[in-house]
């Protein structure tokens, strides 16, 4: 996915960097934000975490950045979470940790209340939805094979790219 991304106002960039002295041998990538006006400096966000944190995304109204996070330092195949860096608290926050499989791709739901994200699981690759409150993950779509997918801005339809090893890529629409 894409390391990077830029406030809904222009403001602030958040870019993914690992700072670690050897990097070729570490998994520690974190969240820098940097302003785009004013002085440059760049913050680390996620130091806390010594494993990886990247993939982020702003929310809509610009509150939250996304991003999917693991715990165990250098142990590349360690679930990948779903996390939250609330911008005015300045506080991250795990949203899947009683979902016990990996976060793939994901996507703001347009109100920014809620993320939808693909999933893994016993051999499908569904997508859920998940409250930025609540923190209990749900399944939104029953198809099996999401390779990819796009929710409108209103939340009610999703286009999503269904493929699997016997047949080809194709596109489909849901009402959600």
């Amino acid at each position: 996915g894409v390391q990077y991304d830029f406030s809904p106002d222009s403001a602030e960039l958040v870019f993914v960097s690992n700072h670690d002295a050897q990097p070729a041998s570490s998994t520690n990538n974190d969240l820098w934000l940097v302003p785009l006006t004013g002085s440059p400096a760049a913050r680390n966000i996620t130091a806390a975490n010594p494993a990886f944190d990247g993939n982020p995304k702003y929310s809509s109204d610009g509150r939250y950045i996304a991003y999917r996070t693991q715990k165990q330092p250098g142990y590349e195949s360690d679930l990948f979470r779903l996390a939250v860096y609330d911008r005015a608290s300045h506080a991250s926050r795990v949203l899947t940790e009683s979902f016990r499989d990996w976060v793939e791709d994901f996507q703001w739901a347009g109100d920014s209340k809620s993320i939808y994200f693909l999933a893994p699981v016993q051999g499908d690759q569904p997508v859920y939805q998940v409250q930025v409150d609540s923190r209990e993950p749900h399944r939104v779509l029953l198809d099996r094979n999401v390779a990819d997918f796009a929710v409108s801005d209103d939340g009610r339809r999703m286009v999503y790219l269904r493929s699997s090893v016997g047949e080809p890529g194709e596109l489909f629409s849901a009402d959600i």
